[in-house]
């Protein structure tokens, strides 16, 4: 099969190689010289992507269990928060809105403060 190349050097894989090869969107391929050929092929996920991948799924399960730990209308109580700008003081009340995607837990407080705590640096206790 023949194709032409653009004044940017790009040539389209046809749709029905790119099925033969399982070869998505966005996937990674590699090209060699070989025999005066340039050849073209799936590259193989490098373990760093593999390890990427681990860590993104182990932040979806942990989002997901601060998410059923810490559920919206949960009253938490402030014991210490580790924020040198403006913390919420000790024994302030306040209800969870939402734990975002990066696993912050948002709370309305009392006092009207809207603070975000994070599990592994705020001190802090489920009221009820």
């Amino acid at each position: 099969m023949e194709r032409n190349i653009d004044s940017m050097g790009r040539i389209v894989i046809p749709s029905e190689y790119r099925k033969q090869l399982h070869i998505g969107d966005k996937d990674l391929l590699n090209m060699d010289v070989l025999d005066n050929k340039i050849v073209i092929s799936k590259a193989n996920p490098k373990p760093t992507d593999v390890r990427r991948e681990k860590i993104l799924l182990y932040n979806e399960k942990k989002i997901k269990e601060l998410r059923e730990k810490y559920p919206q209308g949960m009253i938490l109580e402030c014991i210490e928060m580790n924020d040198p700008y403006s913390p919420v003081p000790t024994g302030v009340k306040g209800v969870v809105t939402l734990v975002d995607d990066v696993g912050s837990i948002h709370v309305s407080w009392e006092n009207g403060q809207t603070l975000a705590l994070l599990e592994d640096e705020d001190r802090f206790k489920i009221v009820k």
